[in-house]
């Protein structure tokens, strides 16, 4: 269960970088995850205005944190492994309240 939940916190940030990343126009490259040789520093730069602002109509960038955090909370994955983690919670309060003494008593009049 480690190795899926880690295989799913690596892919995911991964699929939304260069999903966020890539052109539609671009066509894919021969090799995913081998990086583009006649890529250069150069022609990755942006031009981002020096106080932060993004032009209207675009949206800012997802940072890599971002990216994990939105992968996290939205990957079914863990939403299932979260619930399944609450179940067993419940059962362990559930079986441990069972071995707590317990003391009842009654009360009653008549006439």
């Amino acid at each position: 269960m480690k190795r899926t939940l880690l295989i799913v916190l690596v892919t995911i940030p991964r699929i939304l970088f260069e999903v966020f990343t890539s052109s539609a126009a671009e066509p894919p490259a021969a090799h995913p995850g081998v990086p583009d040789p006649d890529v250069s520093a150069d022609s990755l730069a942006v031009a981002v205005p020096s106080d932060g602002a993004v032009p209207a109509g675009e949206s800012k960038p997802m940072t890599l944190d971002e990216c994990m955090r939105y992968a996290v909370e939205h990957s079914p994955a863990v939403r299932r492994q979260d619930y399944t983690n609450r179940s067993y919670r419940q059962d362990y309060i559930e079986s441990v309240a069972a071995l707590v003494p317990s003391v009842s008593g009654t009360v009653g009049a008549s006439t």
